[in-house]
């Protein structure tokens, strides 16, 4: 991967610089997303994306644990392509009606249905299911990376969420109830400072620009 970019940056041709450093995109992220304070206090920064998961704890300034969990919102678009349902109506349904969290108190409507554009229908309580049961698997493999790290009991700055799948209806409300961490803050915006573009605030590109 490394070989290709730099082949990529020949063709074009863009210079590289001799003191060009290689980046990590979770290194990357945690600087554009976290505050000097989460790091020093303690603090676990989650980036849920398409494929993957990505963990970093950091405590008193240092990255004390880095896992990717090879987890992320596709995931749960193929659970949901599994009802003979194509992929892009799949994505479509869970963007619009999945919820990360349902509340057990709420009386469910067994024969609530959802429907998109008049292509493609699935059970409400169905989808919910499906959706809820996914990122509990994710959330849990999630938990179990702060466990390993040897600091879930020193994070006080608690968890800071970011990504596309932050986007899902009630993340927060799922993150606490299943990770235990009731301190979430969530990042749909980087600390960096922008001029002349505009760029989406729901998390989807924090990485990106963190590379940047």
């Amino acid at each position: 991967m490394k070989e290709n970019i730099y082949q990529c940056c020949e063709y074009v041709p863009i210079g590289i610089a001799d003191d060009a450093e290689d980046l990590i995109a979770p290194l990357a992220l945690a600087n554009a997303v976290l505050t000097s304070d989460e790091k020093r206090s303690g603090c676990v920064l989650v980036d849920f994306g398409a494929d993957t998961t990505t963990v970093s704890v950091y405590k008193n300034n240092i990255l004390r644990h880095l896992a990717v969990i090879p987890l992320g919102g596709n995931n749960i678009t193929k659970d949901i392509c599994n009802q003979q349902i194509e992929e892009e109506d799949a994505e479509m349904l869970k963007i619009k009606y999945g919820k990360a969290f349902i509340d057990p108190n709420v009386e469910v409507d067994e024969n609530k249905t959802y429907t998109l554009d008049n292509k493609c229908s699935i059970q409400a309580i169905l989808l919910e299911d499906i959706v809820e049961a996914r990122l509990n698997e994710i959330l849990d493999n999630v938990t179990n990376q702060i466990v390993l790290s040897g600091y879930e009991n020193k994070l006080l700055a608690g968890a800071i969420i970011t990504g596309g799948g932050i986007n899902l209806k009630n993340m927060e409300e799922a993150f606490i109830k299943r990770t235990k961490i009731e301190k979430v803050r969530v990042a749909k915006d980087t600390l960096l400072s922008l001029k002349g573009i505009e760029i989406r605030k729901d998390g989807t590109n924090n990485t990106l620009l963190a590379l940047l």
